[in-house]
């Protein structure tokens, strides 16, 4: 039996749906494996206008926030390892866009650090999946869910208070708080848009 756990569908009672989404919250942070990288822009003060900025579609912008996450973040800090096997939410694109274009990019980044820090390039292999039929996209969500509610400070939802709770009580601070970069378990970038 499949289902979506996903930051919309927390459950609203204490019980054991709720005591799942917990429980996965906290299988997060004792897989050592297992890191939570999220870019946030405050769009209260920088609005994101896809037509001036990302060519009129979002997907660009997407797959631009996405290049600068992994290149500064991901790219620079790879804890030792020598792959890096990318899975993307599957949305629907324009024609000129794929994930090819992304893979390229990103390539030619990890070639650059590999030159001035002399380590071998990684291997980096991008896939576009649907959301539903993969459990990390699952957990990807409900953290970034998570996340994004924590600095709006709008939900009264029991279970995803609960969730918040349990997430500074792993973390030791509060879920949106931005951190460093070599953060590496659960690193929140506060990305401050260029002016115009």
């Amino acid at each position: 039996m499949r289902a979506d756990i996903v930051w919309k569908k927390v459950p609203t009672k204490p019980g054991k749906y709720l005591d799942f989404y917990l429980a996965l919250v906290r299988s997060f942070f004792e897989n050592k494996d297992l890191s939570f990288h999220a870019l946030v822009v405050d769009t209260s003060k920088s609005p994101l206008d896809s037509h001036k900025f990302f060519k009129s579609s979002k997907d660009h912008g997407i797959d631009a926030f996405a290049y600068h996450l992994i290149r500064s973040r991901v790219l620079r800090f790879p804890a030792g390892s020598e792959r890096l096997h990318i899975k993307l939410d599957r949305r629907q694109r324009p024609p000129d866009l794929t994930t090819r274009d992304l893979g390229v990019r990103l390539r030619e980044a990890d070639r650059d650090f590999a030159t001035v820090s002399g380590h071998p390039p990684l291997t980096i292999r991008l896939n576009s999946v649907k959301g539903g039929q993969h459990t990390l996209l699952h957990l990807c969500d409900l953290l970034l869910g998570a996340v994004t509610a924590d600095l709006n400070r709008k939900t009264r939802s029991m279970g995803k208070l609960a969730i918040l709770r349990e997430l500074s009580k792993c973390l030791g601070r509060s879920t949106g708080e931005a951190t460093p970069p070599v953060e590496r378990k659960f690193n929140v970038w506060h990305f401050d848009v260029p002016g115009e």
